[in-house]
């Protein structure tokens, strides 16, 4: 995506954004890291606000495809109505609306039912006859004293650049503004920072609205940081089952946050993001690290029930255990790989995931070999000494 926006931007006069795919499922529409629902009574207003924080983020590291939907490029002609000339001579403002209206095809006169079809009728002037504006002088309307007066004496013209769109959300105007992380920052900082930059630019009477990615970011992490909660009790379930005991359990529990202190350390130096992406990879850790624990575990419980002593159970269940552990966290590595490097199609949306495993696997190997004999070991001292 780096180079995609660095071979973009050689190109003048193109303003492009890179729309990256939600990680969570697809949906229609526009998608970013942050995204924010800005509302107000004034467009002009939101045009403003919307201009300073382009330029905020713009001038802070860490933000690109900075974008708002707000499109000031679509050519206009503003009229203005006279309306002391208008009221003098008895002809409204409505008549004067009307009358432009009629001519530009905007006046709904009826409707032509044909069968079950139904079809809205306009009426419009020759596109011949709209080409100039001095065309309108042609145009008269009825003075109170019944003279006909021109058109164009009762109003002025300008061309402008004019909003190609106008969006409302819950009945205001709104602008919504858009930007990616990058850099190393997280969509949690950003979304952070992002929500200060708004709060200190809003005036009174305008408010705010996170949506996209950003409200999926936080509606998300809630439900993982669940999960999460979920899948270690239900880990625990489990092995006090296999183990038999309610104990040994924690033997593996305990070595988790260890595994983890590596999916964060290998995300800091890749300039990866903790988003919603490696948080799957950290819950998918979670029984990959258990995996490798129950080989090695189970195999000491077996050995001490067949009356083997506890130091010599571990260093022959080590010695035995070694070489699946190893088959089975080399092949994981070798199928992330390429996925961490980004070599396959569509990998930037799978490299946290990647990243976050592989992470967590680095420090999960030794841990499998030296942490959990130690962690073995004392908690079966305690329990001995509980007895």
């Amino acid at each position: 995506m780096n180079q995609l926006r660095k071979e973009l931007s050689k190109v003048q006069d193109v303003r492009a954004i890179i729309d990256i795919p939600s990680a969570v499922g697809p949906r229609a529409g526009r998608s970013a890291d942050i995204m924010y629902i800005i509302k107000g009574p004034d467009l002009e207003e939101l045009a403003k606000i919307s201009s300073q924080l382009e330029s905020r983020l713009r001038q802070s590291s860490g933000y690109t495809d900075v974008d708002t939907d707000l499109r000031i490029n679509q050519p206009e002609v503003r009229v203005e109505i006279d309306k002391d000339k208008a009221l003098n001579l008895g002809i409204s403002t409505e008549d004067i609306a009307n009358t432009l209206n009629f001519l530009f095809g905007k006046y709904k006169i009826g409707t032509y039912e044909k069968g079950s079809e139904s079809y809205n009728l306009y009426v419009k002037a020759d596109k011949d006859f709209l080409t100039s504006f001095d065309n309108l002088s042609k145009i008269y309307l009825r003075a109170k004293d019944g003279s006909l007066v021109p058109l164009t004496s009762l109003i002025s013209y300008q061309l402008a650049p004019g909003y190609n769109v106008i969006n409302r959300y819950n009945r205001q105007y709104a602008v919504t503004l858009y930007a990616n992380v990058t850099g190393g920052k997280s969509v949690g900082e950003g979304v952070v920072e992002v929500e200060s930059m708004i709060k200190q630019v809003l005036p009174s009477g305008y408010t705010y609205e996170i949506g996209g990615q950003t409200k999926e970011f936080k509606r998300t992490f809630g439900f993982l940081g669940l999960a999460l909660l979920i899948a270690i009790v239900a880990v625990y379930m489990i092995l006090a089952s296999l183990f038999e005991s309610l104990v040994h359990p924690f033997t593996v529990l305990l070595t988790l946050p260890f595994a983890i202190s590596g999916v964060f350390a290998l995300i800091l130096l890749t300039g990866q993001t903790l988003n919603v992406t490696s948080y799957f990879g950290i819950i998918l850790l979670i029984g990959l690290v258990t995996r490798d624990s129950v080989l090695f575990i189970e195999r000491i419980i077996q050995l001490k029930k067949d009356r083997v002593d506890t130091l010599n159970a571990i260093l022959q269940a080590r010695k035995e255990r070694l070489r699946p552990i190893l088959m089975t966290t080399f092949t994981i590595f070798a199928s992330l790989i390429p996925v961490a490097l980004g070599f396959t199609e569509g990998s930037e949306m799978r490299q946290p995931l990647a990243i976050a495993v592989i992470g967590g696997l680095l420090t999960a190997l030794p841990l499998s070999l030296f942490v959990i004999p130690i962690m073995y070991i004392l908690i079966d001292k305690i329990r001995v000494l509980r007895r």
